[in-house]
């Protein structure tokens, strides 16, 4: 198979995990995460000819896939600053956890919340708003009706990767070919396309050329809305194509959170990450906000790992350790996820 082929060409062991798929599926899906055709309007019926089957049985699968919720979705991540909102990690100190869940999931706005094993620091949300400031007066309401000690609003200079894939074969996270996120992008109407084209491709419908509802919907040519997509991709709006996968539901239960404090630049230490783990599903260039606050946890660059055990997550953070640009690091597992199954 082409995928253990590669990795043994690169020189790297390859352990087959046991992930609750068959083979097939296994494929299926390694092939719509990391080699997703973005020149066809049938991008199915390509994948199908690759795995050497008839588009309506890949299609089956996909939807059994879907239904069993392995299968998130098939299509594009929607960079949500192109809609001008704000987007920023805040760490709370202390609190109760429970009442944190609570909140997070009556928020539409929190696309994650974690309770993560950072000793006082346990409560980890990222949240959109209209602006910085809102997020700020929203950081400290949610402290005080948890009963946190304190916050630290931790805003991205730069986004330096965002790609959420898992390699099926290895059992560990790993980034896809289009990672880059841009801090700023045009909006969809400043590109002259329709304002609602990103979330219509968000989640392609899983049949035969699922552009052309899109186009039927918008009034345009299937044509036009995948050139579309193209442009919107190659300038930011979209990003990070293909299946988006629910880990949990095939033993991906590990996420780590690696912190790294640099010896000089944070922007140069992200770099380095990202040009040397690829495991790396996240690499954001953090600092606190206000910027005159003094934070524990910024500026520092940060990290995401996650694998269907500690022990394929733990040979990427010694990895990072070992960087030049890395003067020390810390790990934050998560210990519970307070917002299951919210859209991101």
């Amino acid at each position: 198979m082409r995928f253990n082929l590669l990795f043994y060409a690169l020189g790297v062991t390859v352990r087959l995990v046991h992930i609750g798929l068959g083979e097939f599926e296994r494929r299926a899906l390694m092939l719509l995460q990391y080699e997703f055709p973005l020149d066809s309007l049938d991008p199915f019926e390509h994948v199908a000819v690759k795995l050497g089957v008839d588009t309506d049985h890949l299609l089956s699968a996909l939807q059994r896939l879907a239904e069993q919720g392995i299968l998130k979705r098939v299509g594009f991540y929607v960079n949500p600053r192109s809609r001008r909102k704000s987007v920023a990690l805040v760490a709370f100190r202390g609190g109760n956890v429970d009442k944190a869940a609570s909140l997070c999931a009556s928020d539409d706005e929190v696309t994650h919340c974690y309770e993560r094993d950072g000793g006082e620091w346990r409560v980890w949300v990222v949240r959109r708003a209209r602006s910085i400031d809102e997020l700020l007066s929203w950081a400290a309401s949610f402290a005080r009706n948890i009963g946190a000690d304190g916050f630290e609003v931790l805003v991205a200079r730069r986004v330096h990767r965002l790609s959420v894939k898992y390699d099926l074969y290895r059992g560990v996270s790993r980034a896809g070919p289009y990672t880059r996120v841009v801090l700023n992008p045009p909006s969809p109407e400043e590109l002259g396309l329709p304002s609602e084209l990103p979330a219509l491709v968000r989640s392609l419908p899983l049949s035969r050329r699922p552009y052309a509802s899109i186009a039927e919907r918008l009034g345009l040519r299937e044509e036009d809305v995948l050139q579309g997509v193209k442009l919107l991709l190659e300038r930011g709006v979209l990003g990070d194509p293909g299946a988006v996968l629910d880990g949990h539901r095939i033993g991906f239960r590990y996420n780590a959170m690696v912190v790294a404090w640099p010896r000089t630049s944070t922007e140069r230490l992200c770099e380095e990450i990202v040009d040397n783990i690829p495991e790396a599903t996240h690499i954001v260039e953090r600092l606190p906000y206000p910027s005159d606050t003094k934070a524990y946890w910024a500026p520092t660059c940060y990290a995401m790992v996650h694998g269907v055990s500690r022990d394929v997550i733990e040979p990427v953070i010694r990895r990072v350790e070992q960087l030049d640009s890395v003067d020390r690091v810390e790990v934050l597992y998560s210990v519970r996820d307070l917002k299951p199954g919210a859209e991101r």
